[in-house]
């Protein structure tokens, strides 16, 4: 038995003869990206994932640190006149803090665990939100930099 997050996949998962249990409703899940911030809010933000450079174009990177995540090929295709932030944490913290260079444009803040309503502005901070993870199962923070109003 399964479960989707929208009537129209419903529609297709019972076309398929899927056995579909309903529809889950995760607004609650994404409440906390809604409120609205200051813009000096936002200007410190930008001026923190930036590494004070805030004028350049900044490329952010929110989630756990997995191999997964293949934060490398992030480096990799990073062009050179923009910053990235990664922010997050998990098992491969210590090799993102090894990476941290401000002067180089790229700034890692993967310390600890970013609560939602600071991730909400550091999205906000963002000029575009880049991921290239092997996989997503739902993909939460393109949900969340989109719901602040960063591409992704």
């Amino acid at each position: 038995v399964a479960w989707t997050r929208s009537a129209e996949y419903l529609k297709i998962l019972n076309e398929r003869h899927v056995r579909v249990q309903g529809v889950v409703s995760c607004d609650d899940q994404y409440e906390a990206f809604r409120p609205h911030d200051s813009q000096a809010d936002i200007a410190e933000a930008r001026n923190l994932l930036s590494g004070g450079c805030p004028e350049k174009p900044l490329l952010l990177f929110c989630g756990r640190l997995r191999q997964e995540k293949r934060i490398p090929l992030l480096l990799a295709a990073r062009p050179p006149n923009m910053v990235l932030a990664i922010v997050g944490n998990g098992t491969d913290v210590e090799y993102n803090k090894k990476l941290h260079n401000p002067a180089k444009g790229i700034v890692c803040l993967v310390e600890e665990m970013v609560p939602q309503a600071r991730l909400r502005v550091l999205y906000k901070a963002a000029d575009i939100h880049v991921s290239t993870s092997d996989f997503e199962t739902l993909g939460n923070t393109v949900h969340e930099a989109l719901l602040c109003g960063c591409p992704a």
